[in-house]
């Protein structure tokens, strides 16, 4: 690896780094304490153990995104997985830390879902613009959208992540939650597309090129 492929190899951990630490903190900071409707694995995971209470949500989690990493190894190659994974781990990891040094108290919930659809998907969209996920329904979005090109990533989580959210309303009965988990929702794939057009000069991104 010659400087320049150091250096830009640096700066775009460094941009992961950043946008995972924040990420984190705006999960903590606004999602959790209202307790919002979150979509995507999550959201599946805990419907299935409403239903199962036998199956833990993380192990379900970790195991509905061993094929997307499959997939994405073989359509996008090692860098992409490698970035992807470093970027799960480093999330993951982050939202339990800040869950467990401070208690982020819950605030008003319109303003938090607005505030935290807002953070989340600025920092998403970064993640897309160095072309890497935090798995769940982001890696998804990558890889249906090889087969549907004419669709932007965010607008693709916007629907898968939005049937999660109805349908968790309608097992768990919280309609509200699900409100405002929608309307963050909104705003944080919105905000992706945005994020990704500015840094690419159009809507949506590339696929990752195999190295």
């Amino acid at each position: 690896m010659d400087k320049k492929a150091a250096r830009e190899t640096a700066r775009q951990y460094l941009v992961l780094t950043l946008s995972g630490v924040v990420y984190s903190w705006a999960f903590d900071a606004f999602y959790a304490p209202n307790a919002f409707t979150y979509g995507g694995f999550t959201g599946i995971s805990q419907i299935i153990n409403f239903y199962i209470p036998f199956l833990p949500v993380g192990m379900m989690i970790m195991v509905m995104n061993v094929p997307l990493y499959v997939v994405g190894f073989r359509k996008f190659g090692f860098a992409f997985l490698f970035r992807s994974l470093y970027e799960m781990v480093l999330t993951s990891v982050l939202i339990d830390f800040f869950a467990m040094i401070h208690t982020f108290p819950p605030g008003p919930p319109l303003i938090y879902a607005v505030c935290g659809g807002f953070v989340i998907g600025t920092t998403t969209g970064l993640m897309y613009r160095e072309e890497t996920t935090a798995g769940g329904t982001e890696l998804a979005a990558w890889i249906i959208r090889e087969k549907a090109k004419g669709l932007s990533l965010g607008r693709i989580c916007l629907v898968v992540d939005m049937v999660v959210i109805v349908a968790y309303a309608v097992v768990f009965g919280n309609l509200m939650n699900a409100v405002y988990g929608g309307i963050a929702l909104v705003i944080s794939t919105t905000m992706m597309d945005v994020v990704v057009a500015v840094g690419k000069g159009r809507k949506g991104v590339s696929e990752p090129k195999k190295p």
